[in-house]
């Protein structure tokens, strides 16, 4: 459409998704340890997030 090839609109796609979770880590992570509710999804999600290193990642590795 925009002709880009489909190797940079999943590169472009998943920085995108990159930045949403770790905007979203460390808010579940604090819900959780204050006891406050979390959906079954938002537990999956921690489960997922904990053998990453998401939320290490200082944002100057453009290969991950």
């Amino acid at each position: 459409m925009r002709g880009q090839t489909d190797r940079n609109i999943r590169k472009v796609r998943n920085t995108a998704l990159r930045k949403i979770h770790k905007k979203i880590l460390p808010v579940l992570r604090q819900r959780e340890e204050s006891g406050q509710p979390v959906t079954m999804e938002e537990r999956r999600f921690l489960a997922e997030m904990k053998d990453t290193d998401i939320d290490k990642d200082s944002g100057n590795s453009y290969n991950r």
